[in-house]
């Protein structure tokens, strides 16, 4: 399970940081509502209960920065914005195209 949603954090991550972010505005990603659901790392291991990858999401350990732009949308569906630290893009119909370049 942590695999599934490892692979599946750059399509949400690249949607709020384009479109979302703002201050006080903060980012929570899991799959359900307890902790071993994905909000902290796991110290157990293999064990099926934990949905957190095993080595954490090295997405969320990345300096971000400031934003540089804000997001500029194309298309209704295309979204690119870039921080002092990162430039993202993504088409909000397509799961696969979430690009997170971290400088």
């Amino acid at each position: 399970r942590g695999n599934v949603s490892l692979s599946k954090l750059d399509y949400i991550l690249s949607i709020y940081l384009c479109a979302i972010i703002q201050p006080n505005v903060y980012f929570s990603y899991s799959w359900y509502w307890g902790a071993a659901d994905g909000y902290v790392p796991c110290d157990d291991g293999a064990s099926k209960k934990c949905m957190a990858p095993q080595n954490w999401y090295p997405q969320l350990l990345h300096r971000l920065g400031e934003p540089v732009s804000d997001g500029e949308w194309s298309n209704t569906y295309e979204c690119e914005r870039e921080f002092e630290y990162a430039q993202v893009s993504v088409d909000i119909r397509y799961e696969k195209s979430a690009v997170i370049d971290w400088k």
